[in-house]
């Protein structure tokens, strides 16, 4: 079958692009075709490029879009669309059903809710759904006119979502909170998921080579964002270096909190044991894994699923994370230590406890990576997909 994919950026703008690359590839190991229609290119994949929109009134975005994904429908007789992110569903709904094929919405946050696509505002503040009162309350007086208008098209966009045929989201979270939304008509829980075959036969000699590291590496690999949970990861950082010299922490990343990471670098005098990798390459994320010892995930929001659970599992790292989000509805056992949401004291006690123990750190990896391949792997969630192909096509 041929599937029309939608999203707006490609690789190295956030967790969502990396996901609909593996489901391409995923779907052309199965023997379809995977058509992206994107804003930028997926290389080695088939990509339709339309012109960058997101700058101008949502009326026109959705008008363009439509357009030019009714052309591609026809033109390859597209048999599902499947729209990814909050940039293209609308229009990829609206191009379906005048097309009359079937269309899926996949939520990758929560962006029907929230205009920031979080639940949670600048100052901390979260919350199931967006309102006026919180956008004045919470958000910054600046933002107010833009956040206000993209709050009130969010919200007549709810009746074009719920036409799709299906919906899939990665947590019953997620689930739930669509239900606010009146979103709620054939919504299916399937995860996110990882192709094992990538995190396989690694060599990362240049990445050792390029990173002085100590006797034990702490991974972040995500955005430097306040939803990430970088202000708590700047208070825990020299908490943990000053009472562990054999340690660094490598921080691969980017975004608008990256200069207060390095302004603690320089306060602190910590530029041997916090290492800056910046964004790395998508081919080279297995790297950063391999040549670490323990994941840390400090995110701060109710993140719906993150990939980065699932990669550790995949290279056979432990994790430590804030028990908060999606993260807690992983299946498995003692693979991993969810603690309470930014308890200084506690993320301390675990990830010394993981330093002091080699064997734990190894024993808990192994668990992490049955984890992954039982129930994350690119093998058995794209089967899950495909019988909602199936039955939408039957």
């Amino acid at each position: 079958m041929k599937i029309l994919i939608t999203i707006y950026h490609s690789l190295g703008y956030g967790g969502a692009e990396v996901s609909t690359r593996y489901l391409a590839e995923a779907l052309k190991s199965k023997g379809h075709q995977a058509v992206i229609s994107s804003s930028q290119s997926y290389s080695g994949l088939d990509t339709r490029l339309f012109k960058e929109f997101d700058k101008k009134p949502f009326s026109l975005q959705e008008r363009y879009l439509k357009k030019f994904l009714i052309k591609i429908i026809k033109e390859e007789d597209i048999n599902i669309v499947h729209a990814q992110d909050r940039l293209t569903s609308i229009a990829a709904v609206k191009a379906a059903k005048e097309c009359k094929i079937p269309v899926i919405v996949h939520f990758r946050d929560f962006w029907p809710e929230c205009p920031r696509s979080s639940c949670m505002a600048p100052d901390g503040y979260i919350y199931d759904i967006c309102s006026y009162k919180i956008i004045l309350k919470h958000f910054p007086v600046g933002r107010w006119l833009s956040d206000f208008y993209k709050w009130n098209y969010l919200k007549k966009s709810w009746k074009t979502i719920e036409e799709a045929d299906v919906k899939i989201v990665s947590s019953e979270m997620e689930k739930n909170k669509l239900k606010s939304c009146n979103i709620q008509k054939n919504v299916n829980v399937i995860p996110i998921f990882r192709d094992p075959k990538t995190f396989e036969k690694i060599n990362e000699k240049d990445f050792k080579n390029k990173f002085k590291l100590k006797q034990i590496t702490l991974l972040y690999i995500g955005s430097f964002f306040y939803t990430k949970g970088i202000p708590f990861l700047i208070k825990l950082m020299p908490e943990i270096l000053k009472e562990n010299k054999n340690v660094s922490f490598l921080l691969a990343g980017d975004g608008p909190m990256l200069k207060d990471v390095e302004s603690l670098i320089k306060k602190e005098n910590l530029q041997e044991q916090i290492i800056l990798a910046g964004r790395i390459d998508y081919k080279d994320v297995p790297k950063a894994y391999k040549i670490s010892d323990i994941v840390i995930i400090p995110t701060a929001w109710e993140e719906p699923f993150t990939g980065v659970p699932l990669e550790a599992g995949a290279s056979r790292k432990t994790f430590i994370a804030n028990k908060v989000g999606a993260i807690v509805e992983l299946k498995g056992k003692d693979f991993a230590f969810l603690v309470e949401k930014d308890n200084l004291q506690e993320w301390k006690e675990k990830i010394n406890k993981l330093i002091e123990n080699k064997k734990l750190r190894d024993k808990m990896g192994d668990n992490a990576y049955n984890m992954f391949i039982k129930n994350y792997s690119s093998n058995i969630v794209i089967n899950k997909i495909l019988d909602l192909y199936n039955t939408l096509l039957q």
